[in-house]
C-alpha cells in the first residue's frame, strides 16, 4: 500500500507577539494561511523504516520522523513504512514545511493504519512535535492564539496572489525569540490579526494594517529582509515577513502586478514565486 500526501507551506497574516506565558511559549496572535506551495510525501508500507529527501535538505532528526515514532508509539504495529520526501518548501523560512511535513505524514500514518480514528485524536501527537503542527491537520485559514495551539477556523484570504521570496540564510525560530526578549517588547502599532476576521469575514481593507513584530529582529540577522520589504513595497501595500522568518511576502490582486513585484525581488534573491491561497484542500 502507498499513499501520497501535499504538504503546503503557510504564511502568517500578521505576528503579534505579546511576551512569555508562564510555561516559557511566548503568547501570539496569528492568522495562518495556507499557500500553494507544498512538499509531496509518499509514505509506502515497508519491513523496515527509511527516509528519502529530495531537495533542499534537513540537518538532523526531523520532524517526519518524529512523526512516525510518535504515531507508532501512540497506535503501536509491527508493521513500518518508508517514505520518500520531494521538498519545495525551504528549511528554516517561516513557512511552517517541517510542520506541515509532520502533520501530513500523521494524516497518511492513519490513512493507512488506523482510518477508524477521528483526526482531531491526532492533535495531542501534533502539538507535541510542535507549536504550528496542529494547523496544518485542519482548515486552510485559521485564527491561531497561545503559543499557537488555539486554533479558530476562520474564512481564508480571497482569491489573489501572494509572491514570496525566501533569503538563502536559515533563520532559526529559537534565536529570533531569544533575540526578541533580549530587545524588550517592542512598541508595536500593528493590528492585532484577530481583527482581521472578527465576525466572521474577511477584512481584505485591514491587511495594510497588519505586521510582523518579529521582523525587526530578523533583519538585523539577514539584512536582505528588509531589501525586499523595501523592492515590494514598491508593488503593493502589504508587505511582511512570514513567521520568523526570513522569508518576506507581499499580497496582490491582479496576476500581473504580482509577476512585476516577483521579476525585480529575483534580481536580489533568487528564491521567488507567484503563488496562490489554498481556499479549500483535498480530502
Amino acid at each position: 500500500m502507498k499513499c501520497e500526501r501535499r504538504a503546503y507551506a503557510k504564511i502568517n497574516l500578521g505576528l503579534r507577539v505579546y511576551g512569555k506565558q508562564s510555561d516559557g511559549y511566548h503568547r501570539i496572535s496569528t492568522v495562518m494561511q495556507r499557500i500553494d506551495l507544498f512538499d509531496s510525501i509518499t509514505v509506502q508500507e515497508s519491513c523496515s523504516f527509511s527516509i528519502t529527501i529530495e531537495g533542499d535538505t534537513i540537518v538532523g532528526e526531523n520532524l517526519i520522523t518524529r512523526a512516525v515514532s510518535a504515531f507508532f508509539e501512540h497506535y503501536p504495529s509491527d508493521r513500518n513504512v518508508r517514505i520518500h520526501v520531494a521538498k519545495r518548501i525551504p528549511v528554516a523560512a517561516g513557512l511552517g514545511g517541517g510542520s506541515s511535513d509532520a502533520a501530513a505524514t500523521l494524516l497518511i500514518l492513519r490513512d493507512m493504519f488506523q482510518p477508524s480514528v477521528p483526526i482531531g485524536d491526532l492533535f495531542p501527537i501534533a502539538l507535541a512535535l510542535g507549536s504550528d503542527v496542529p494547523f496544518f491537520l485542519g482548515p486552510p485559514a485559521c485564527l491561531a492564539s497561545g503559543r499557537g495551539e488555539i486554533l479558530t477556523p476562520v474564512p481564508p484570504l480571497p482569491s489573489g496572489w501572494v509572491v514570496l521570496s525566501t533569503p538563502d540564510t536559515r533563520v532559526s525560530t529559537e534565536q529570533v525569540y531569544r533575540e526578541f526578549d533580549l530587545h524588550g517588547m517592542p512598541s508595536s502599532s500593528f493590528l492585532d490579526p484577530k481583527e482581521l476576521v472578527r465576525d466572521g469575514y474577511f477584512r481584505l481593507e485591514l491587511l495594510k494594517y497588519l505586521g510582523n513584530d518579529l521582523e525587526p529582529i530578523t533583519q538585523g540577522i539577514e539584512p536582505m529582509v528588509a531589501e525586499l520589504h523595501s523592492v515590494m513595497r514598491r508593488y503593493s501595500d502589504v508587505v511582511m515577513m512570514s513567521g520568523s522568518g526570513p522569508t518576506v511576502f507581499s499580497i496582490h490582486q491582479e496576476r500581473q502586478q504580482a509577476e512585476r513585484c516577483a521579476e525585480h525581488t529575483r534580481g536580489l534573491c533568487s528564491r521567488t514565486w507567484v503563488v496562490s491561497p489554498i481556499t479549500e484542500l483535498e480530502e
